[in-house]
């Protein structure tokens, strides 16, 4: 019984991790385009768009940025 339970929350935590991937990348990385240059608006300088970039964290690789993200939802919640 206890090894059925133990597959079943690593399954769970499993499928966590799958779909909060799926959603990060919907959201960030699907939609195409720069996210800091729809930020900065179509005026915007180089400059002004590679210090969006920056501060957001855009600059960093993707994993980074996913970890980054998943570390930020996390600590709201223990937080709170």
């Amino acid at each position: 019984m206890a090894v059925f339970v133990l597959r079943r929350l690593i399954g769970m935590f499993l499928v966590l991790i799958a779909v909060s991937f799926i959603t990060y990348l919907i959201f960030v990385k699907i939609p195409g385009g720069d996210p800091a240059q729809r930020i900065a608006g179509k005026l915007a300088t180089a400059q002004n768009i590679e210090d969006i970039r920056k501060k957001l964290g855009l600059d960093q690789p993707f994993y980074v940025q996913y970890y980054d993200m998943m570390r930020s939802i996390f600590e709201r919640k223990l937080v709170s």
